[in-house]
């Protein structure tokens, strides 16, 4: 953390990890998707890794999420359908006690979502979850063409707020893992690493270490 910084301008938070996490039956409901892999377990962690790694591309919005699933499932024999494969990804869990913070936050400061994801669960976010109505900006990784840690995401995020007069030093980063959170203190954000299941008394702890504008 940066010591004698200048007052904060907008405060950025990660999503998995910090603000959301997927459902405690998303594993069990993706290998169902394969339903050999229920009694093979070196088949179970064949497709959930081919799972991930084809979500990998789409991270970055250089694929589509169904362009690289469907291969995925017809490889393993799935029977599911496209749809029912892809709604795994809406098994998201938000940690309400996190969002009290937001909220309140959010009366007298810029908040934004800070998040590495592919544009079907994204969506999801947006829409479903109604994140747009719940932060000022949403800076999504495939909506950028670049993930954390890459410097690149960073950078993006501060020529968006350049005109707003923000500087990298006048916003707070919070995400669980250290890696992108050294991503961000390497591009002079005040990157601060934490886990919801340190609890909000912990993340008002973090926030009010900082000098936040009125």
């Amino acid at each position: 953390m940066i010591k004698d910084i200048p007052e904060i301008k907008l405060i950025l938070f990660d999503a998995d990890g910090v603000l959301q996490l997927t459902s405690p039956s998303f594993m069990q409901v993706l290998r169902g998707l394969c339903p050999e892999s229920q009694s093979n377990q070196a088949m179970r962690d064949e497709f959930t890794t081919a799972v991930f790694a084809a979500e990998v591309p789409c991270l970055t919005g250089k694929a589509r999420f169904e362009d690289e699933l469907q291969p995925v499932l017809s490889r393993f024999g799935s029977t599911a359908s496209l749809t029912e494969a892809r709604n795994v990804w809406h098994l998201i869990k938000p940690i309400e006690c996190v969002f009290d913070v937001i909220r309140e936050l959010r009366k007298a400061h810029r908040i934004g979502l800070a998040t590495n994801q592919q544009h079907h669960r994204a969506a999801f976010m947006r829409d479903t979850l109604a994140y747009t109505t719940l932060f000022d900006d949403l800076f999504i990784s495939c909506e950028m063409g670049s993930a954390k840690p890459d410097s690149e995401y960073f950078a993006f995020i501060l020529a968006s707020v350049l005109n707003d007069g923000i500087r990298a030093n006048e916003i707070v980063f919070i995400d669980d893992r250290e890696d992108n959170v050294d991503a961000a203190c390497r591009n002079g954000i005040n990157g601060v690493q934490y886990e919801y299941t340190e609890g909000s008394e912990r993340l008002k702890l973090i926030l009010q270490s900082f000098h936040l504008t009125a």
